[in-house]
């Protein structure tokens, strides 16, 4: 993978007939000789989750500490909370997987019930939104972390949805993505208990958000065609990317730049973005 940088905000020059903006090079430490799950940054402590389950903290000298020594197997998703002082953590099977809550600042488990089948942490307060099957109804419900009260939101007849909490108000509802089928994103206010569609039956599609929900970047494949564009909270395209077979998680959204991990080549043939999401392809 060759790392680009692609100025897509608005106001910005147009990348269009521009050379690629590189970084400037850099040395590459390695920190740890462990298989890493997943990490989170907090301050200048990276903590990360091993493939075996125990959490590491490496300090900004480069001394590496066991933080939880208990394994987990299975590891499905790691996600940490908007002060990097909790993480989510889900594992079993992938498709009932069980999350526990991680606290750093005593090295406990927190469980979510039984049933919880996707969650999200509030991107500015210590929440966390999770949706729970009760017998073929998908129940949304809002977990305060504070006073460990739980306040369901509404209740959905639709199962297998995602969860991500975008805007302080909003938490969005997804669909599974693929390359062959077309999938949707609604958004729940949590406070009027409303609901609007955000994005409506397009092909393949993944969002990355950033700039706080006002824009993200969205993934399509119509007619075998991915595309990766600009967007507004209200799917308004800004500006398309300069480059192809990019899926959203591979660009990091830093105001007002993106960077993005760009495939110098992709094998003919190659249906994004269930396929790519599974393989691995190397440029010699």
């Amino acid at each position: 993978l060759k790392p680009l940088v692609a100025p897509l905000a608005p106001g910005l020059p147009p990348p269009a007939g521009e050379p690629p903006i590189t970084p400037p090079a850099s040395a590459l430490t390695t920190l740890t000789s462990r298989p890493i799950f997943g990490y989170w940054i907090r301050g200048d402590e990276i903590f990360y989750l091993a493939d075996d389950g125990e959490v590491f903290k490496i300090a900004s000298n480069g001394d590496e500490t066991n933080v939880v020594s208990q394994p987990i197997n299975n590891l499905v998703s790691l996600e940490s909370s908007f002060d990097d002082k909790k993480a989510l953590v889900a594992f079993g099977s992938v498709r009932n997987p069980i999350f526990s809550i991680l606290n750093l600042e005593d090295s406990s488990w927190q469980p979510l019930p039984q049933g919880v089948t996707s969650a999200a942490w509030d991107p500015k307060g210590n929440r966390l939104a999770h949706l729970k099957d009760t017998g073929g109804v998908s129940a949304l419900a809002i977990l305060n972390l504070d006073n460990q009260k739980t306040a369901e939101v509404m209740r959905l007849s639709e199962q297998g949805l995602g969860l991500e909490w975008v805007r302080p108000d909003e938490v969005y509802l997804t669909e599974r993505p693929s390359a062959q089928a077309k999938s949707s994103v609604w958004a729940v206010n949590i406070k009027n208990k409303t609901l609007r569609p955000v994005v409506r039956e397009e092909p393949g599609l993944m969002i990355n958000w950033g700039f706080g929900g006002e824009m993200g970047l969205k993934f399509t494949n119509a007619a075998r065609e991915s595309q990766l564009s600009l967007i507004t909270k209200n799917n308004q395209i800004l500006r398309p990317a300069p480059f192809r077979g990019v899926l959203p998680s591979k660009c990091l959204i830093e105001e007002p730049l993106v960077y993005c991990a760009v495939p110098q080549t992709i094998p003919a043939g190659t249906l994004l973005p269930r396929i790519l999401e599974k393989s691995a392809f190397t440029d010699r």
